[in-house]
């Protein structure tokens, strides 16, 4: 209790000794010339206690195939050279009473998650070994790729920021930032408040489609009768004010101080790629999307809003929006905190991505194999409320020229598409329903029986 150790990591052979529970192997082959990992540390609160500026270090990969020290984190007393170069050394404080105690260690390539090891150490005053009980111990609760795989790990974008989230089991999240520029924090935000937040976001969302904050209840889809600049500016300013009272809430918190914020803003003004890990299940998110981080007066009435004319010239001109300067992080509207900008929302200015740790499930594919034709299966609805649907699907149709496509409008139809085909893409272009806290997709009128997850099984649906 209350004394100095170190935490080391090297990626190599098994080390006699390791305390990791399980080896997952790191395959360098195909990695790029020098590529550089990034080692990060995290601590829980009350818990094994870091050194502030020693907790990131690099790896290397080297012309050999050998996996080297790029950036030192420290030099522990009468350890050699040749260790120095491929052992990275963490400094770290056992808490004063006894007790189980945790960091988390982090494997980043390019800033995005690839690996998350929970380290656990049972700390004692007078240590007494117990027959089956490790006194430390790493396990990997967070995998986007088992193998590491070089061929795997090189086609990956860049990310911008990568966001770690799990329950803390004390009605609590914490939260795991690490972006370009080594840019770290760690925070957590209540169960409550991130719910409340979440229903913020989704009562902005139900109001602009179908005029009500509350969940959907077969209400008319307003967005019918094509572009209508007025309501659009309405519903913008909207999601705009809660999505910068939600950057407010959390952005100091994310940054770490005030000062840090106006840096982490400047980082995420370019459009780029943030992750968003969750080690857990795909219901525990935080609405990313929603997060408007350009400077707005929320305290103007809605008559005294702008939108932003840059954006709205090019919407009518028909312009790709993802070419304007206000989607490249140039936006001439910004820091009039009178003018709403949809770049402003994360959502649209960056691409979010949401992996989940599945047990047992094979490494998440960065691209699709194609080969002679790509294919799509669409399953759709055909509630007369939902309009544009015929619109959309010949849209879809006409992705690529030599598309295969095949198409479900009822329950049975899309039942069979999924059990006898294998598409690059399943789209579904329908309602979602919950019932006894079970969610379900609606293909076909909307009367008709939903298609939830033990449908699949029963159906023996599965996909390889």
């Amino acid at each position: 209790t209350d004394a100095a150790y170190y935490f080391w990591l090297e990626v190599g052979q098994p080390v006699e000794g390791s305390i990791d529970a399980e080896h997952i192997e790191l395959d360098v082959d195909e990695l790029p010339p020098e590529a550089k990992l990034q080692v990060v540390l995290f601590g829980f609160d009350g818990e094994l206690v870091l050194t502030k500026g020693q907790d990131v270090g690099e790896l290397i990969l080297q012309p050999d195939g050998q996996v080297q020290v790029a950036t030192r984190v420290a030099e522990p007393n009468g350890v050699d050279e040749e260790l120095l170069g491929r052992r990275l050394f963490f400094p770290i404080q056992t808490p004063s009473d006894d007790g189980t105690y945790r960091l988390r260690c982090n494997i980043y390539y390019e800033q995005t998650l690839l690996q998350s090891r929970l380290v656990t150490a049972k700390v004692m005053a007078d240590p007494e070994p117990e027959k089956g009980v490790k006194a430390l111990e790493t396990a990997v609760d967070f995998v986007i790729s088992k193998s590491l795989s070089g061929s795997h790990v090189t086609k990956m974008s860049p990310t911008r920021l990568s966001m770690m989230i799990n329950d803390n089991g004390n009605d609590t999240h914490g939260f795991r930032f690490f972006g370009q520029d080594n840019f770290k924090n760690d925070t957590f935000l209540d169960a409550g408040e991130l719910q409340n937040l979440l229903d913020l976001a989704r009562g902005a969302l139900r109001k602009a489609a179908w005029g009500e904050e509350e969940e959907y209840n077969g209400q008319a889809y307003l967005y019918t009768s094509g572009l209508d600049i007025g309501r659009l500016k309405v519903d913008l300013i909207r999601c705009a004010i809660r999505g910068y009272r939600f950057y407010d809430v959390v952005i100091n918190r994310l940054a770490g101080d005030a000062d840090k914020a106006w840096d982490l803003a400047d980082l995420m003004l370019k459009p780029g790629q943030v992750q968003i890990a969750s080690k857990q299940s795909a219901r525990l998110v935080m609405p990313a999307a929603m997060i408007y981080d350009y400077p707005l007066d929320t305290g103007l009435k809605g008559p005294y809003f702008k939108l932003c004319p840059e954006f709205e010239k090019n919407l009518k001109a028909g312009t790709p929006l993802e070419t304007t300067a206000c989607f490249k992080g140039e936006c001439p509207s910004y820091g009039h905190d009178d003018t709403v900008c949809p770049s402003g929302f994360w959502g649209y200015r960056h691409a979010i991505g949401m992996p989940v740790t599945i047990p047992n499930a094979p490494d998440a594919p960065v691209e699709l194999k194609i080969g002679a034709a790509p294919e799509i299966s669409m399953a759709v609805s055909t509630d007369p409320a939902f309009v544009g649907r015929q619109e959309h699907e010949q849209r879809v149709k006409g992705l690529a020229p030599n598309l295969k496509f095949n198409y479900a409008d009822e329950r049975p139809e899309a039942m069979d598409l999924m059990k006898k085909t294998s598409p690059h893409v399943l789209y579904f272009f329908c309602h979602g329903r919950v019932a006894a806290d079970t969610p379900s997709i609606i293909v076909g009128p909307p009367d008709t029986r939903g298609i939830a997850r033990d449908n699949l099984r029963n159906s023996r649906i599965r996909w390889r």
